[in-house]
């Protein structure tokens, strides 16, 4: 399956909602036809129901064929681990959002958040980073792209040149809440 689409129209576009829409329906009613005399295997990367495009196919797949879905890990459990701290501690509250939202709200979610995860960041990053530094969290955030893939890297978001950022690419804020004391 090739997407009809990725980054280059906003996500909230007719446009945009229109080609993924007859793209779903196609490929729903070419799984169906297909899973009517063969199994058939979609794979995923990262968990199917956790912001995975699959979730489209599922949808419409329903009362049609038999579905079983297999829960994957998230790609930011992938890229927390990436950067070898835990991403919270004790009662902190991990907050996950989309890097298309409104620099505004944005801003406001990760004034609040203990940890913090950003996805979607792709060609939201600018966004992501001003949203950030107004929150007063960029010294913090770290950037991991392409996570647990080949070429992964992991690197402070203030370091990163903006426009050197691949589609597969995740922002997070490692929590900081109650944690054991270490022995001396």
């Amino acid at each position: 399956m090739e997407y009809p689409v990725t980054t280059e129209l906003p996500f909230d576009s007719p446009g945009y909602i229109d080609a993924l829409a007859h793209f779903y329906d196609d490929w729903a009613n070419r799984l169906a036809t297909l899973a009517a005399t063969e199994d058939v295997v979609v794979l995923c990367e990262g968990d199917p129901f956790f912001y995975g495009s699959f979730m489209h196919l599922h949808s419409r797949l329903q009362g049609r064929v038999p579905v079983e879905v297999i829960p994957g890990i998230t790609g930011m459990t992938g890229c927390w681990n990436a950067t070898d701290t835990p991403i919270t501690w004790g009662d902190d509250v991990l907050t996950v959002l989309m890097g298309t939202l409104p620099e505004e709200d944005l801003v406001r979610h990760m004034a609040n958040a203990d940890a913090l995860v950003v996805m979607k960041t792709g060609r939201n990053i600018p966004r992501i980073r001003r949203a950030l530094e107004r929150a007063g969290r960029l010294h913090a955030a770290w950037l991991v792209e392409r996570g647990t893939m080949p070429g992964q890297r992991v690197a402070r978001l203030a370091d990163v040149d903006p426009a050197d950022v691949p589609y597969f690419a995740i922002v997070l804020v490692h929590g900081h809440g109650r944690r054991p004391e270490l022995p001396e």
